[in-house]
């Protein structure tokens, strides 16, 4: 069923109630029209199509409880069609959940600012295992009470983590790491995160007082001293040999707080 804008007929404005058709179109005979065929179809399974038929006309299809954009052949379409403009904006956005595909986000290019990006398109939070690693250390039994969690905002990566041992193992004698970051710091000196540490005691010998994440790594190095001067002189690291390894006892206790880019 065709209505035409010139009326015909049924003059100029005409009024119909009850009608029953699978598809209505409603077109303009206008020189300069907005839309040149308005095209309300209905899908025969509980959807409805309303779409534009002119050259990059847009529409919407109504199916079940989801909203779909479509193009100006009352297909679905992609990432194609803006809600609003630059000029023209949608005042507020009331919605319960705002989910985003992969690689887009919230732009905030409008704002002014000097920075590479202002493409805000990642948030998580999540748990990681914390464990011991150093090269000749073997046999090593993490407490059941050793947990970590993190939250990602972006490129930064901020983790709290708490470990510990229980009973005896092979210690080895190099330099020792708690490894299991959720992801790799990034490939370059932006890279190296900076460590804030809660607890770390019943060690052998010097825990921990610092630590560092190096570029392109997945561990905390752990250092027993800061104080070496002269140039070129670096932090002690804490060996593995420093560890207490005993039975029937938590030894090794170390917690914290690591922040740092990916």
């Amino acid at each position: 069923m065709t209505i035409k804008q010139q009326g015909g007929i049924f003059g100029r404005n005409p009024t119909f109630n009850d009608v029953a058709t699978d598809t209505l179109d409603v077109t303009t005979s206008l020189s300069s029209p907005l839309i040149d065929t308005l095209r309300v179809t209905d899908d025969g399974s509980a959807g409805l199509r309303l779409y534009s038929t002119m050259a990059n006309g847009t529409g919407i299809i109504v199916y079940a409880n989801i909203i779909y954009p479509s193009g100006n052949t009352g297909a679905t379409a992609n990432n194609f069609v803006d809600l609003g403009s630059a000029g023209v904006r949608f005042k507020d956005i009331y919605a319960y959940n705002v989910k985003l595909a992969n690689g887009g986000g919230i732009d905030f290019s409008a704002t002014s600012g000097t920075g590479t990006s202002e493409l805000f398109n990642d948030y998580e939070e999540g748990t990681w295992s914390p464990t011991f690693s150093a090269t000749g250390l073997s046999g090593v039994t993490i407490g059941g009470g050793t947990a970590g969690y993190y939250t990602k905002v972006g490129n930064k990566v901020i983790a709290w983590f708490s470990i510990y041992t229980t009973g005896t193992f092979t210690k080895g004698s190099a330099a020792l790491f708690i490894a299991g970051l959720p992801y790799t710091s990034a490939n370059n000196a932006g890279g190296q995160g900076a460590v804030s540490f809660h607890n770390a005691t019943r060690f052998d010998a010097l825990p921990p007082i610092a630590a560092r994440v190096d570029s392109n790594s997945t561990s905390i190095k752990l250092y027993s001293s800061i104080n070496a001067t002269g140039a070129g002189t670096d932090p002690v690291a804490v060996s593995s040999s420093n560890m207490r390894s005993a039975a029937a006892e938590n030894c090794n206790f170390v917690s914290g707080t690591v922040t740092y880019m990916v």
